[in-house]
């Protein structure tokens, strides 16, 4: 893991109820997949791990999203983890704008298929042919 230093665009509105008022937030970090997350503690025994933009939605919004509720990144890169790029949505909402062509390690299909079919990312050749509707 990388500890990233001040990442930059991100400041959370100031919210007058925050959610997460006496846990002690560590980070953000970088996962190896590319993602930022955080970790929320409160004393020796309460742990919580969570992705970066869906804690700083929650800051703004001023209370914890609920288990149907996802945020996702408007302009689709998942390292843009601005306020201005992040909505609330449903998870069925989510799961339908995530239908991309992707091969089953989660590469990108455009402009990374070999004329076989395989990615060229890790070789694998279960890309999904079309996009899902």
């Amino acid at each position: 893991m990388l500890r990233l230093k001040d990442h930059e665009g991100s400041n959370p509105s100031s919210a007058t109820i925050n959610p997460w008022n006496g846990y002690l937030v560590n980070g953000p970090y970088l996962h190896e997949n590319g993602r930022r997350f955080v970790i929320l503690t409160c004393g020796k025994h309460i742990r919580k791990t969570t992705s970066y933009a869906r804690y700083l939605m929650e800051k703004s919004l001023g209370r914890i999203l609920t288990n149907t509720e996802e945020v996702d990144h408007i302009n689709e890169d998942f390292t843009d983890d601005r306020l201005e790029n992040l909505q609330v949505i449903s998870k069925l909402e989510n799961i339908e704008r995530s239908k991309k062509d992707v091969c089953s390690k989660g590469h990108s299909k455009v402009n990374n298929v070999t004329r076989q079919g395989h990615c060229k990312t890790c070789n694998n050749e279960n890309h999904r042919k079309y996009r899902r509707k």
